[in-house]
């Protein structure tokens, strides 16, 4: 049987990533955005040719000069009924391009709109159904919950909404994932999510401090254990050596007495008295406790 080594390292330390994924991700938005809003602008303005520079400029200086008020309050020779009615105008060359208010409150409406939609394309419904954006393919993360099934459709819309409502206020989002255990902003906290590396899918999100002991699991993993890789049973004994295997070393110190009878499930927990993690296994039926300093299983200290 194969063992199933965990990461020694926090799974969701991964802000460099994860800001690669969001510059990559805004600039997608972005790049469409911009592909289908130009043409949409480009259309509604209305380009009028004069024989010269002079007279194109001279020209918008008066349609400009009607959105106007003078200094004294009253109104210009020729005021806008409403302000939907405000034109707007730009000399090129010998070109005037006039550009209607109205137009311009329909282009920002279909740009919010555009932005939104992309957004949803790409952070709820490809997230959802892969396990990630397009940011966070291209930079090798992914959105799962905490126990490392991916995330799905529901909770990535709930993550965007806040993402939307709460998390892009006042920077809040940035500074949450700066400053939390797991570096998580509002829409994961509600969502019970994190974002990890490829590798993490399908491994439960042990984070140091929030959802684990202050000490961290072994650099060989606990190979095979529920809780932590998903598999059951034990892997190829401990460290990939047959258990029991030779020597075990010096005998730890001695600490309180622990229980001698098998668990309901087994796996590692964390005993306070010892300072380290210690298992029931059943294969020898006997208790074993990790040695940080030999980095191997060895009969626990009774």
């Amino acid at each position: 049987m194969t063992a199933y080594a965990v990461p020694s390292d926090d799974p969701t330390a991964v802000l460099g990533r994860r800001a690669g994924a969001f510059i990559i991700d805004g600039f997608i938005a972005l790049v469409l955005m911009l592909a289908i809003g130009i043409p949409v602008l480009l259309s509604t303005v209305d380009g009028t040719r004069f024989p010269s520079d002079a007279t194109a400029a001279n020209r918008c200086d008066q349609i400009n000069g009607l959105n106007t008020r003078p200094s004294d309050g009253t109104l210009t020779d020729t005021p806008t009924t409403a302000p939907s009615d405000t034109r707007f105008c730009v000399p090129v060359g010998s070109t005037a391009y006039i550009i209607e208010a109205r137009d311009v409150l329909g282009l920002y409406a279909t740009v919010f709109l555009l932005s939104v939609g992309v957004q949803v394309l790409n952070l709820v419904l490809l997230q959802g159904l892969t396990g990630a954006s397009i940011g966070k393919h291209l930079t090798g993360l992914r959105v799962i919950r905490e126990d490392g099934s991916p995330a799905g459709i529901g909770w990535n819309l709930l993550r965007f909404l806040l993402l939307v409502v709460a998390d892009n206020q006042c920077f809040i989002g940035i500074i949450l994932v700066f400053a939390t255990k797991g570096h998580r902003r509002v829409g994961d906290m509600a969502a019970s999510t994190f974002v990890v590396r490829k590798a993490d899918v399908g491994r439960p999100v042990v984070v140091p401090g929030l959802n684990a002991p202050g000490a961290w699991a072994p650099a060989g993993g606990y190979p095979g254990t529920p809780g932590y890789s998903g598999v059951p049973g034990y892997g190829g004994g401990y460290g990939g050596a047959a258990y029991p295997g030779p020597a075990w070393g010096a005998p730890a110190a001695a600490a309180a007495p622990v229980a001698t009878t098998p668990r309901a499930v087994d796996g590692p927990q964390w005993d306070a008295a010892r300072d380290t993690y210690i298992q029931y296994d059943r294969a020898s039926g006997a208790w074993l406790q990790w040695s940080e300093v030999t980095k191997e299983w060895r009969p626990i200290d009774t």
